[in-house]
Formats: structure tokens, C-alpha cells, sequence
């Protein structure tokens, strides 16, 4: 687990106080114009900063579905729910007889 990650859940679920805080110490240390959350753009601010600190690794796909977005960044597509379900591999099955 990452710094940011720890942030990332304090600012969604803290107080807008808590979450301004964090968020104005999160810029500081990413060199970022500092603007206060606000409870209107709150939860999509925070889930655009955290698609942009966890580009490549394999991540954006929890904050999408943990966010229930229909959308995905970069897609002309709407993504239904079944589709954020991942299948079990074949070879996590038991064969039993």
C-alpha cells in the first residue's frame, strides 16, 4: 500500500475538512495548483487524481469499479456492470469426483 493510496481513502471518506487538508498536502508534494474540494466535486477530483497517480500499474480499473463509472476515461463505450466482474481461472477450480 502507497502514501497516496492511504490519502486517496482518507479524502473519500474523512471530512471535507480532513479531506481538504490531506488534498492541499497532496498538492504541494505533486506540484499541483491546490483548490479546496468541495462536496459537490469531491469524489470525482479525488477519482481523477488517483486514475493519474496509478497510470500503468494496473489500478484505474478498482477506482472505476469502486466508483460504479459507466464510463471509463478514453472509451466511447458505456461499461455495463457484469462487465467489472473478473472470472475465475480455470485453474482455481476443484475437481472433485
Amino acid at each position: 500500500m502507497r502514501l497516496p493510496e492511504i490519502y486517496f481513502i482518507i479524502m473519500e471518506c474523512g471530512t471535507l475538512d480532513e479531506a481538504n487538508t490531506l488534498y492541499q498536502e497532496y498538492c504541494a508534494t505533486r506540484n499541483i495548483e491546490y483548490v479546496a474540494l468541495t462536496e459537490a466535486d469531491r469524489q470525482e477530483r479525488i477519482m481523477l487524481e488517483s486514475i493519474r497517480e496509478y497510470v500503468g500499474e494496473g489500478q484505474n480499473f478498482f477506482t472505476y469499479k469502486r466508483n460504479n463509472v459507466r464510463r471509463m476515461i478514453g472509451t466511447t463505450t458505456d461499461c455495463l456492470e457484469n462487465q467489472y466482474i473478473v472470472p475465475i481461472p480455470e485453474a482455481e477450480f476443484l475437481d472433485i469426483k
